[in-house]
């Protein structure tokens, strides 16, 4: 039986879909008084085209509407979108990944790929870092597009793709002033400017700065954890010196500062290693445990000073020549650099149980080049894609400190991409049109292990003998075709049906802490068929006017890569090891439905919901377990998935004689319960919660002036975002903590 929540959402989806069911009969002409939608133009399909035209699952924002709604940072785009997680990486509010669908990977370590890839300005940016701080700056939009996306996009991805696209320069000048201030004595401040500066070029400059007191009370004798003090800048320079040819050029510079994060304590194995330490004392663990439940759930422990940074520097450029009206030839590079680091108490306990000390030092290099054409019944675009990205993640593991020596890893890699895609359109009628797009992509990896026990080399053959030198080197190969196949009736400019089949593929790769010869073996790519059908509809009638959008979906999900915990005991060794590994799960179907509905209810009063519901499964998952055992693990929840998600939202404007108007805006998310990790054995689960956001904005209280007042999670609901689950190896399990309420007040001046 659903829960309380998820029963109301899918009755309110329900009556919804009854109350759109009539409206077609009563849908009457467009005139001057009727209600209508703002064109949404979104660029999912590499050119820009309305948001109800596109045959794709695609959620589109302006910055207006995110903030509206409370979305502040990228990881609250998860209460807002259908079939969308999001997760910061263990725990850092810079550094954020992403799920669509069910498809997310825990580790983003250059080792790896994510499944989501997110894009800035057309350029993918493969590494979170920096995310949570430039993410939202000067947009003009934010667009998520759910499932495979093959053929189009540089990188391929099984789950999906966020794109994120920037304002471009004006030629008059304008900008706006933004102040805001809340809890935690956060402040920030913005500061945009845009302008002409010679008849053909024009530049737009942004800045935003905040720092905020850390809201983790940390029980030790060290600093509150999860503050942050932070940067991200943009400049873009426009040049048209034709009407033919345009270049832009972006340049954005994040830099984090924080106290770093910790895990908070959550649950004790009672036969865990962890319980007899410290040496000569033992139960310390539980000790521990117990002062945790005593406390407030927005506190830890920490036994040493923790820390967080992150510095990214990207420059990209676009540039388009027109060669006619139906030719266009466009130009896309992009590079960036992100050094990032910092010390993590994972176990949250007095004890120095489990501490990593990570640096991370990237860079890549991309570039595409595409031909697109626009014919009257035919349109093409197709082209070339090229990606490279080197670097090196290091660092310093601390496991039972005084037991086992720390652990040094210092590993590099060197990820290359090729890739040359097409895709056509046909219409078939007036009404009726075909898509086949095509990609072949070959990928190279290579990777350098070096991991010292203390002053031991950990890298070793099987048989236990150690490298020499200390590094162990190996590359891999992959290549695929990936496809979509499309099909789309319009009935007319405002209801369409569209039936696809696609495939998205994610490159295989590496483990970080890979030290013997089996555990280099890399692991396969993933694979991702899905099957969508779709209808996207407007209805108005009178002064009312509806949206809605629903798809249903199943993916067939082969080779599925999945992070997982071991504790391995390397030959000659007496106690085992901890190492987060990934391993290739075999198959899975996830099967869902998804919708996002919009009302115009009169002039002064808008609302909305969305809910998704997605039910995953392992076909078949055969593994190892402890003392090399086979185990079959199809049973395996998947991990940070819920499977009823929605949410609702209002704005209600109260018209004022003078001086501008009042907006009240309320938002509620839901999700239900969700296993909050990929572990292969019992989980920890966070029950369903709901999480309210509201905004009162007084617009115009002077020209140019906006005024609001705001606060988010409003109920402050106690609920966790991730975990460290080392229960059946180390013997604990230590979550990651979502934020309590925040408040506060903006205000803005546009000029």
């Amino acid at each position: 039986m659903l829960r309380s929540g998820a029963s109301k959402f899918a009755i309110t989806t329900m009556l919804l879909w009854a109350a759109a069911a009539p409206v077609h009969a009563q849908q009457t002409s467009p005139n001057d008084s009727a209600a209508t939608f703002n064109d949404i133009i979104v660029t999912a399909q590499r050119r820009e085209e309305r948001l109800q035209d596109v045959p794709l699952a695609v959620s589109a924002f302006t910055p207006d509407e995110l903030t509206d709604r409370g979305v502040t940072r990228m990881e609250d785009l998860a209460l807002v979108t259908p079939s969308f997680q999001t997760s910061r990486f263990v725990g850092r509010a810079d550094a954020v990944s992403f799920g669509i669908r069910g498809q997310r990977l825990g580790d983003v370590r250059i080792t790896n790929d994510p499944s989501v890839v997110t894009y800035i300005a057309e350029v993918p940016q493969m590494r979170p870092f920096g995310l949570g701080v430039l993410g939202f700056l000067d947009v003009r939009s934010v667009e998520v597009l759910r499932g495979p996306q093959g053929t189009l996009f540089g990188r391929n991805a099984t789950g999906g793709a966020v794109l994120i696209t920037p304002n471009l320069p004006t030629e008059a000048f304008e900008g706006h002033v933004r102040l805001t201030a809340g809890n935690y004595d956060r402040a920030t401040g913005e500061l945009v400017l845009s302008g002409g500066l010679a008849p053909t070029l024009s530049a737009r400059a942004a800045v935003v700065v905040t720092s905020r007191d850390g809201w983790l009370e940390n029980r030790g004798p060290f600093a509150d954890l999860n503050s942050e003090d932070s940067t991200a800048a943009r400049l873009t320079l426009l040049w048209e010196p034709s009407s033919a040819f345009s270049s832009v050029t972006y340049a954005d510079y994040a830099t984090f500062d924080g106290s770093g994060q910790s895990g908070s304590l959550v649950a004790v194995n009672p036969a865990g290693v962890i319980n007899n330490y410290p040496l000569g004392t033992g139960g310390g663990a539980v000790a521990a445990l117990a002062e945790q439940r005593a406390s407030d759930f927005f506190s830890t422990r920490t036994s040493s000073a923790t820390y967080s940074y992150s510095d990214v520097l990207g420059l990209s450029n676009t540039s388009t020549y027109q060669v006619n009206d139906s030719w266009l030839i466009k130009s896309i590079l992009g590079y960036r650099q992100i050094e990032a680091g910092g010390l993590i108490d994972v176990d949250g306990t007095p004890y120095a149980v489990l501490q990593t000390e990570q640096a991370s030092d990237t860079e890549q290099w991309s570039g595409e080049l595409q031909i697109q054409y626009n014919g009257d019944r035919f349109s093409f675009i197709g082209g070339v894609f090229a990606f490279r990205e080197t670097g090196e993640d290091g660092g310093i593991g601390t496991f039972f400190s005084g037991i086992a020596p720390p652990k040094n890893f210092a590993q590099s890699a060197e990820n290359t991409s090729h890739s040359i895609f097409g895709e056509g359109t046909y219409n078939v009628t007036e009404a009726f049109s075909v898509t086949l797009g095509l990609r072949q992509t070959w990928d190279e990896r290579q990777f350098t292990t070096r991991v010292r026990n203390g002053a031991n080399c950990a890298v070793r053959t099987d048989a236990g003998v150690p490298y020499n030198p200390c590094s162990n080197t190996r590359s891999v190969e992959f290549d695929q075709l990936t496809w979509n196949l499309t099909g789309q009736y319009q009935f007319n400019p405002d209801h369409q049906i569209y039936g696809a089949i696609r495939r998205g593929y994610r490159t295989g790769g590496f483990n970080v802490g890979a030290e013997t010869d089996s555990q280099m073996i890399p692991y396969a790519p993933e694979t991702v068929d899905s099957y969508e059908v779709g209808y996207k509809g407007e209805f108005d009638w009178g002064d009312q006017a509806l949206r809605f959008n629903i798809a249903a979906f199943v993916s067939d999900y082969q080779d599925v890569q999945k992070s997982v915990n071991r504790c391995i005991t390397l030959p000659g060794a007496t106690t085992c090891s901890l190492q987060t590994a990934i391993e290739n799960a075999a198959a899975a179907t996830i099967q869902g439905v998804e919708l996002e509905a919009t009302l115009i209810a009169s002039d002064d009063l808008e609302m909305g919901l969305y809910y998704a519901y997605t039910d995953a499964s392992y076909d078949e998952w055969n593994s190892v377990g402890a003392g090399g055992v086979p185990v079959d693990l199809r049973a395996t929840r998947f991990g940070y998935l819920s499977e009823h998600k929605g949410g609702v939202w209002a704005r209600y404007r109260l018209p004022l004689q003078v001086h501008g108007d009042i907006f009240v805006q309320g938002s509620a998310a839901f999700q239900s319960d969700a296993q909050l990790d990929d572990t292969s054995g019992p989980g920890v689960v966070q029950d369903g919660y709901t999480l309210y956001n509201a905004r009162l904005e007084w617009r115009d209280i002077a020209p140019g002036v906006t005024f609001a007042l705001w606060g988010n999670n409003l109920t402050n609901e106690e609920y966790m975002i991730g975990t460290n689950n080392v229960y059946a190896s180390a013997g604990f399990v230590a979550a990651y903590l979502g934020e309590p309420r925040t408040y506060g007040v903006d205000l803005r001046f546009n000029f």
